[in-house]
C-alpha cells in the first residue's frame, strides 16, 4: 500500500534544480524491518530536511453537480455517424471460487465493448454502482480524459447498473496519433487532459464517437462541470539548511 494517497503541493519557495538520493522501506515492509526500517516521512526529513505536512487546500476537482431523469436524445442522423461495433473478444479465463473470508467488492467497472479495430471505442458496464463509488473510480477508468479526481454532488442515493460509450481518448490525442478529426469540431464542456481548454467530440467528425463528457451527459443525463474545493493534500511547507544527523 503506498504511503502518500493525497497530492503533494510544494510551499517551500525553493526554485532550481537538485541531485539527491532518497531511501525509505515500503509501507508494507515496515513492521517486519524493525529497527532498520524508515518511513517516507522519516526519511525527507532527516534525508533532506523537508517536512510533510496533511494540510486542506484549493484543488480543482471535476463535480458531478446534476443529473437528469431521462438524457436529452441524441442529434438526427447520430446512429448513422458512428462506426460499427466490432464483434466483442475474449481470452479464454480460469474462474475460480474466492477464497473464505475474502471482503472483495462485486460492484465496479467491466470494461468490454469494441476493441482497437477501427474508431478506439470503450465500452463501461457498471453493476451495482452508486453515484458516490461512480465519481471515485471514474478517474482511474477515464485517465485520459481526467487529469483530477471527480466529486460527487449530485445527491442521488441506491446502486444502479448501467453501460456508456465513448471515445477512448480526446479528439486532440487521437488526432496526434492520426486518428483524423479537426481540432474545430471540438466542443462541449470539461478539461482536456494536461489542463487543456474544454472539449468533445461532434458525432459528425470524420473520426466518429463521443467524448467520455458528452457520453456521460447523453447516455447517462450526467453532467461534469470544473470547481475548486478544498481537499486534503500533503504540503512541504519548509526545509533545513542541512538534514539533521541521523
Amino acid at each position: 500500500m503506498r504511503y502518500l494517497t493525497s497530492p503533494v503541493v510544494n510551499t517551500t519557495g525553493l526554485n532550481g534544480a537538485w541531485d539527491f538520493d532518497l531511501k525509505w522501506t515500503g509501507r508494507g515492509m515496515l513492521a517486519a524491518a524493525g529497527a532498520d526500517g524508515i518511513s517516507i516521512f522519516d526519511a525527507v526529513d532527516r534525508e533532506l530536511g523537508l517536512k510533510l505536512e496533511l494540510q486542506k487546500t484549493p484543488t480543482p476537482v471535476i463535480v458531478v453537480d446534476s443529473a437528469t431523469e431521462k438524457p436529452t436524445p441524441n442529434p438526427p442522423g447520430v446512429t448513422t455517424a458512428l462506426p460499427p461495433a466490432a464483434p466483442a473478444e475474449f481470452e479464454v479465463a480460469d474462474i475460480r471460487p474466492s477464497a473464505p473470508g475474502s471482503n472483495d467488492r462485486g460492484n465496479g467497472f467491466m470494461p468490454g465493448g469494441p476493441g482497437t479495430s477501427g474508431i478506439p471505442m470503450f465500452q463501461a458496464t457498471c453493476q451495482n454502482m452508486t453515484m458516490a463509488l461512480f465519481a471515485e473510480q471514474l478517474q482511474n477508468l477515464a485517465p485520459l480524459y481526467l487529469t483530477y479526481g471527480v466529486t460527487n454532488a449530485t445527491g442521488i442515493e441506491g446502486a444502479f447498473d448501467f453501460t456508456f460509450t465513448y471515445t477512448f481518448a480526446p479528439p486532440a490525442m487521437i488526432n496526434q496519433m492520426g486518428g483524423g478529426g479537426r481540432e474545430g469540431d471540438r466542443k462541449g464542456a470539461g478539461p482536456a487532459p494536461g489542463g487543456g481548454a474544454p472539449g468533445s467530440l461532434n458525432a459528425s467528425d470524420p473520426i466518429g464517437g463521443l467524448t467520455l463528457f458528452d457520453a456521460l451527459e447523453k447516455q447517462l443525463g450526467l453532467k461534469l462541470e470544473a470547481h475548486k474545493e478544498p481537499r486534503p493534500v500533503l504540503v512541504i511547507d519548509h526545509i533545513e539548511p542541512t538534514p539533521t544527523e541521523n
